[in-house]
């Protein structure tokens, strides 16, 4: 129904500081109780930014180096696509809680939980990670 979810968007699931903004907004003014960062099953972006180029333009290029920031993998090797889309999913779960100690104060109070999320569109399947916790929540803010 109206107002059930509070959703942000973003392209590869990039945390800038208008996402983090947002996600601020729905935890401390709308009371949001979960945040889900949810990556897709054959995210064209991912594939794109994992791949040889560099992006077409300043823009694309702030999106391929945040979303090659947490995929580790030698230059040039390639890497299945699952592994660097769930590898870009926690990137951006950390990116998130990093840049929020508002977030991290809700995790930590227990008013939020945070899980990150794998869609499957072929099956239309939702893997859940486990939620963060408080701990994990504190080191990122260091």
């Amino acid at each position: 129904g109206l107002g059930d979810l509070f959703v942000v968007r973003s392209l590869g699931g990039v945390a800038d500081r208008a996402v983090i903004g947002s996600l601020e907004h729905g935890a401390a003014r709308l009371h949001a109780p979960l945040l889900v960062v949810m990556g897709h099953e054959s995210c064209d972006v991912v594939r794109e930014a994992t791949g040889p180029g560099d992006g077409t333009g300043p823009n694309q290029q702030y999106l391929w180096k945040a979303i090659r920031a947490g995929i580790t993998r030698p230059a040039g090797e390639q890497q299945e696509l699952r592994a660097a889309i769930l590898a870009n999913i926690e990137q951006a779960t950390n990116d998130v809680l990093a840049g929020s100690e508002l977030l991290r104060q809700a995790v930590s109070a227990g008013r939020l939980q945070v899980v990150g999320a794998y869609y499957e569109l072929a099956s239309g399947r939702v893997i859940f990670s486990e939620p963060v916790t408080a701990t994990a929540t504190a080191a990122r803010g260091r």
